[in-house]
Parts: structure tokens; C-alpha cells; sequence
């Protein structure tokens, strides 16, 4: 057997393999367009070619094994993740630039909830219901990448998606996030300096955990017939609470933090929380903790 229907055979196993974990979902078809950064490896490889006298089919064998390693060693999107460029990276401070990207992960049969972990350096981050998918992302970013992760454990997706880094300019980056309203969620926000709105009217919410350093946080709570569990911890923030009349509520302040209209909105101190009034067992209930070393707490009915 000839040594160019070697190296000929050689290459097309490879290539097919690479095509074969795509297409099975074992690697993400972005692997190509990663490769296609290393473009400087073709030179590389016509020196070799000189060198050692090698025809296409060398060719073709060593790209194939030096692009596909580097393309699984870069930065990128997580097997399963959809990634889309909306706007072209630019130079910007970090090795990757910067642009806006979309992140979309789908349902996988079999899950029912999710636990979700959203981290942001600085910045603003919009969250809200709406997703046909499992979660989708908006992201504005610099420097490096976003960070994505995805696991499961029997019926429950793990999700992970960190923003870390300035926009261009030195402003804020920006992450707009949808998540699904037919799944249990649990959601975990850590954030430095930010501005955050959850709009988590439409999820059925079981539990939210945020971390923040300073800043200013809405979250607006819905009636999904849930016990939903609370726990906001923060440096220096301004928190409002917005919450649909019906929902029964148990509200605990730890801090030297201003709170305010809380009385106004129906609740009653007990025994160190503020409890609603209501008379008639509600539908869902929220139980709140609320720790700040300084800032304020709102709770509105709506």
C-alpha cells in the first residue's frame, strides 16, 4: 500500500470522526469556527511541506491534527450551547476583544427544573421569563469570553453563565437573560457592582440567592402557586421588593439598612419578621431574608 493512500485514508478518518462527534452532539460545530482563527497553522504547514516534501494528502493530515487539538483547547462555547455573533468581536482590553453574543441552550427530554447560577463582575443584567428554550443569553462583553457550563443531575439542568471584564471604553458590560416559565427554577445571581431587574413574574421560582457587592436590585415576584425561598445578601445596595398583592409574605432584616414602606404595604412586625396580614391562605408564599451591612428595602404590592 502506498504511502499517499495511507496519509489519504489517514485524513478522511479523521476529518470524519471530528464530524461524527458534531453532528452526535459530543462537540460543538463552533469547533470550525474556532479552527478557523488558527489560519497562521497553513503556513506552518507549507514549511513543513517544503521541508519533508509531503503532497495534499500530508497536507490535509496535519491540519487536521493541529487545528482540531487548538480549536478544543480555545475558548468557546459549551457542547450543546448555540452561539451566535451578533456583533463581530473588536479589539478591546483582553486577548479575545470583545462583541455582543447570543447563548442558547434547549430543553433535554427528561428535565423538569433547573438550578442556575448567573455571575457578573460588574455591570448590568436584565432577567426576565419567556424562554422556548432552557435559557437564553443577550451578552454585551470585553475581554474574555463569557464563561458557560452545563451539567445535569437525574431531572434537573445545572447552568452556569459568568460575564467577567469592562466594554469597550471602560462602561459596564451589559447581559440580558430569558429564562423558561415551564420548569422549577433556582437561581443564584452573584454580582459585584451592578445594576440588576429580575422580572420573574412568569417563572416558577422555587428558590433565588443573590450576592452583590453595591448597587441597585429590582426583582419583581409572580403568583405561580409556589413557596419560594429568599435570601439577599449585599454590601451597599438598594433593593426593591415588587409583589403581587395575594402573595403571603415573611420579610427578615439583618443590617443597618432603611427599610421602608413596609408597613404601608400590608405587613405586620412578629416576632423580628415582618409578616402579612392577610386573613385567607395565599397561594404562594415568600419567605425573604434580607442582609445588608448598609442600604435599603422596599417591598411594593402590585
Amino acid at each position: 500500500m502506498s504511502r499517499g493512500r495511507v496519509i489519504t485514508g489517514v485524513s478522511t478518518v479523521l476529518v470524519g470522526l471530528v464530524l461524527l462527534a458534531n453532528t452526535t452532539g459530543v462537540l460543538d460545530w463552533s469547533v470550525w469556527l474556532t479552527a478557523s482563527r488558527y489560519w497562521p497553522v497553513l503556513l506552518i504547514v507549507m514549511g513543513v511541506l517544503v521541508l519533508f516534501g509531503l503532497g495534499v494528502p500530508g497536507v490535509l493530515v496535519l491540519l487536521t491534527l493541529a487545528l482540531v487539538p487548538l480549536s478544543l483547547l480555545a475558548p468557546g462555547p459549551v457542547a450543546g450551547w448555540r452561539h451566535h455573533l451578533l456583533l463581530p468581536e473588536a479589539e478591546g482590553p483582553g486577548p479575545s476583544g470583545g462583541g455582543v453574543a447570543r447563548f442558547e441552550k434547549e430543553v433535554e427530554p427528561g428535565i423538569e427544573s433547573a438550578d442556575i447560577t448567573l455571575s457578573l463582575h460588574d455591570g448590568d443584567l436584565e432577567v426576565s421569563g419567556g424562554s422556548n428554550g432552557l435559557v437564553e443569553a443577550d451578552v454585551e462583553y470585553a475581554g474574555e469570553r463569557p464563561s458557560l457550563s452545563y451539567s445535569r443531575s437525574g431531572s434537573t439542568a445545572v447552568v452556569g453563565l459568568g460575564v467577567t471584564g469592562l466594554r469597550r471604553g471602560g462602561s459596564s458590560t451589559r447581559s440580558t437573560v430569558r429564562l423558561n416559565d415551564s420548569l422549577r427554577v433556582s437561581l443564584a445571581v452573584t454580582a459585584g457592582r451592578s445594576r440588576c431587574r429580575l422580572d420573574l413574574s412568569s417563572v416558577a421560582l422555587e428558590s433565588l440567592d443573590i450576592k452583590m457587592g453595591a448597587g441597585q436590585c429590582a426583582i419583581v415576584f409572580g403568583d405561580r402557586g409556589l413557596r419560594t425561598d429568599v435570601s439577599i445578601s449585599a454590601g451597599a445596595s438598594d433593593v426593591t421588593l415588587l409583589v403581587p398583592s395575594t402573595v403571603g409574605v415573611r420579610l427578615r432584616v439583618v443590617g443597618l439598612v432603611v427599610d421602608e414602606n413596609l408597613a404601608a404595604s400590608g405587613l405586620a412586625r412578629e416576632n423580628g419578621y415582618w409578616v402579612s396580614k392577610d386573613t385567607t391562605t395565599p397561594r404562594s408564599t415568600l419567605d425573604i431574608r434580607v442582609a445588608s451591612a448598609v442600604g435599603r428595602v422596599a417591598l411594593e404590592r402590585r
